[in-house]
């Protein structure tokens, strides 16, 4: 699966037809996401440190708030202007949505009054979706079968 970081998301990241789920998530769910450690086994071996890198691609086209996502997922995000696009059943978005006034030039941190909402989007197929909720029903045909319909109710 490819991961992207961004901080804008947009639907032409993504096909006509795609489902889309969107997640909040929180900052430390957004650093297991997008950042990668060394086994601490590989390292401790080794006598060294845990190396530790951003794991998802980086899709943030400027420096400045690079550098506060830098600071708050505690690995260095490089700036890089690119287009996305989300492969469905593949590909995941982890988005930093900044709220606040405009990033000051040279910001390593968020300003008073700013904040970052972090998301996790995921990109589904509406034919995928309709496969699953086809097996879904099956299953839930064979419990009626087998539990009857006062024991799947109870369920």
């Amino acid at each position: 699966m490819a991961k992207y970081l961004l901080n804008a998301f947009s639907l032409s990241m993504v096909p006509d037809g795609a489902v889309l789920e969107v997640l909040p998530i929180t900052d430390a769910q957004a650093r297991e996401l997008a950042v990668q450690v060394e086994t601490l086994d590989r390292a401790s071996q080794a006598g060294e440190t845990p190396q530790v890198w951003l794991a998802a691609t980086s899709a943030i086209g400027h420096a400045d708030t690079a550098s506060v996502l830098s600071g708050i997922l505690g690995v260095q995000v490089p700036v890089n202007r690119t287009n996305v696009k989300l492969v469905p059943g593949h590909d995941a978005a982890i988005v930093a949505q900044y709220s606040g006034p405009r990033l000051p030039e040279g910001a390593k941190a968020l300003p008073d009054g700013a904040e970052i909402k972090w998301y996790e989007v995921r990109v589904h197929s509406l034919a995928a979706l309709g496969r699953a909720n086809a097996r879904i029903q099956k299953l839930e045909a064979k419990l009626v079968e087998v539990l009857g319909e006062e024991g799947v109710e109870g369920l």
